[in-house]
């Protein structure tokens, strides 16, 4: 089950929310049309933007995409290609086929490929704050101990011994989306006890406290 991801097309209270994350920060708010090109690759953005500047020149512009899915909002780091004309186009693929055209927060802020990405919780539930955490743990775990693969693109290694945990993790994020979806306020481990007054934050510092006392246990060292 995953989620139903759109661009927002106007501005919403979920936007505001979000937009108060780059409060402090330049930035211009834009909507443009996605033109995917025949030699996109998902998640390659950067890549993609460059080789449309290598066949029709133009420029590289740096910034955020904003997806909604009616749960919470985000921001995705983001390239798109700027014309010689001046018409501003998203060249990638998105993130879902229904999706022609994208709410974009320009900064151009090159901050590098991975960076994480910046969310809102409009909903106010606890559990997709912890959801948000999770993504948190996983960022840091990437962040200060993978790797890039030499052999397969956009696939990060750890050290064996964080496997497990990061398998734990990945485990935790599709349970965490299932039960968001449905909608049920009662406690993710099943008991008829709310969610906020049964497990709440504990299985996500469970699995932290787990992380990190194989971290200690095997000495692991940061990049």
């Amino acid at each position: 089950m995953f989620f139903n991801y759109y661009s927002p097309t106007e501005i919403t209270e979920p936007v505001l929310q979000l937009l108060k994350k780059f409060e402090g920060r330049q930035y211009e708010l834009i909507t443009i049309p996605i033109k995917t090109e025949s030699f996109s690759v998902p998640s390659d953005c950067y890549n993609n933007v460059n080789k449309k500047i290598q066949l029709s020149k133009g420029k590289i512009r740096y910034g955020w995409s904003v997806y909604d899915n009616d749960y919470f909002i985000e921001a995705e780091k983001h390239a798109i290609w700027e014309s010689p004309e001046g018409e501003y186009i998203d060249i990638s693929c998105p993130n879902s086929e229904n999706i022609i055209q994208l709410l974009f927060i320009m900064d151009d802020v090159d901050d590098g490929i991975y960076v994480p990405n910046i969310r809102c919780n409009y909903r106010k539930q606890q559990a997709i704050d912890d959801y948000f955490m999770i993504f948190d743990i996983l960022n840091v775990l990437i962040i200060h101990y993978g790797r890039d693969s030499k052999e397969i693109k956009d696939l990060v290694i750890f050290p064996h011994e964080l496997n497990e945990g990061v398998k734990t993790l990945y485990s935790l994020i599709a349970d965490y989306r299932e039960y968001i979806m449905s909608g049920i306020r009662n406690c993710i481990c099943g008991s008829s006890i709310l969610y906020e007054n049964c497990h709440g934050s504990k299985t996500v510092q469970r699995t932290l406290n787990y992380i990190d006392e194989i971290i200690r246990k095997n000495n692991l060292k940061k990049n």
